[in-house]
């Protein structure tokens, strides 16, 4: 009978030297059989040699892993650095020992000691997450278009939008575009360079797809992602109105309109293709499926407040809760002005309690809209990574 120290040990996570990584592609393979040789020759030559993966072992083979993918983040306006939570496996024989557990809470206690503000994932649940102090931040629709909308939109010539495959040229105007329709619509999301651009172009291309541009007269309007191993998919389909008519809601609609024309005349030959992970308001020609797009955990809290503001002076004091990341749990007070946040901690009784995952929601947004202090919060919704999900 194995001692309970040796079970404690059995399941104790280790980070992998990068030159380990590759160790972990059976673990790949087997839990996710659905990828194809090619993207996983893109992921550990581009991927997997630039990250950090954690794993668990038995006997000498590894067990189940957690991949750790850096990103260059804006958020608020600023650009932090983040990391996405990826491929948390374990072999079927080794699944419920508390493995995930383990890997999940070492790595959200490496990165908080960087002063990382925040960890973000797409989770095949949110049950699984929530109690790691995770909460959804963001939601994604998913939607199956069988044949050419009927609701086609008389154009005029000079109005009229068509798709092109992108080629390594179009990529600075391409994150240039991306990076102000985002900044636009959301708050956190992926700094769009013309670097992750080509990081996203290799992908998408090892997933039989790329990226494809939106033009009007040869103008790059407009960009989406695609992959064509089981079908023509499309996400993060994003357009400008026709003439910069940024503050009229109607044009956006209408630009949104021809965009999926667009889209479906290009893929005219290959339907049905699936579209999600639109841009917010956009809205879907059909009825769409609604599933988790990220779930985020707040990692260092100063680091996150630091990049919060609010419509005015408010300050309060609240009891974090956080049974993972200790530099989080105890007394802060919370300041926010118009420029900027600061959690601060200190010594006070009788202070209202609260978990990191409940303070998560507070900050995100994702709670209904509240007529005391909290509500002058400016929140850091909306969060929109689809192109990782």
């Amino acid at each position: 009978m194995i001692a309970d120290s040796e079970k404690l040990n059995a399941v104790r996570p280790k980070k992998l030297l990068r030159a380990e990584h590759g160790k972990t592609r059976a673990v790949w393979k087997e839990v996710f059989s659905e990828d194809s040789e090619k993207y996983l020759d893109y992921y550990y030559t581009n991927v997997a040699s630039q990250n950090e993966i954690y794993v668990t072992e038995e006997n000498g083979e590894i067990a189940s892993m957690l991949h750790l993918n850096p990103y260059a983040v804006r958020m608020g306006g600023a650009k932090v650095n983040a990391h996405f939570i990826v491929a948390v496996a374990a072999r079927r024989q080794y699944r419920n020992q508390g493995r995930m557990r383990a890997m999940l809470c070492e790595a959200v206690r490496d990165l908080s000691k960087r002063k990382e503000p925040f960890t973000f994932l797409t989770p095949a649940s949110e049950e699984i997450y929530v109690p790691f102090g995770f909460r959804t931040a963001s939601r994604k629709k998913e939607v199956i278009i069988r044949k050419k909308s009927s609701r086609d939109i008389p154009l005029r010539q000079k109005e009229k939008l068509y798709c092109r495959p992108a080629k390594e040229e179009d990529l600075q105007e391409a994150a240039k575009i991306s990076g102000s329709i985002l900044a636009r619509r959301c708050m956190v999301y992926a700094d769009r360079s013309v670097d992750y651009f080509r990081r996203c172009q290799k992908e998408q291309e090892a997933m039989e797809g790329g990226i494809l541009l939106f033009c009007r007269e040869d103008q790059i309007c407009g960009y989406c992602f695609t992959g064509e191993e089981y079908g023509p998919e499309v996400w993060e389909a994003a357009v400008f109105p026709q003439n910069g008519n940024l503050s009229n809601p109607f044009a956006w609609e209408r630009a949104d309109r021809q965009m999926i024309n667009a889209l479906t005349e290009y893929f005219s030959g290959k339907l049905p293709m699936k579209v999600k992970g639109l841009p917010l308001e956009q809205e879907l020609p059909e009825q769409a499926e609604e599933k988790p797009a990220t779930m985020v955990r707040i990692l260092n809290l100063p680091s996150f407040v630091e990049r919060m503001s609010a419509a005015e002076y408010v300050s309060f004091t609240l009891a974090v809760r956080d049974e993972i990341v200790p530099e989080n749990n105890g007394t802060f007070q919370f300041v926010f002005t118009p420029e900027k946040g600061m959690a601060t901690r200190v010594r006070k009784e009788g202070v209202r309690e609260i978990s990191i995952g409940e303070l998560t929601e507070l900050f995100l947004g994702t709670q209904e809209k509240r007529a005391d202090s909290f509500g002058k919060i400016r929140t850091l919704g909306p969060f929109f990574f689809p192109e990782l999900a």
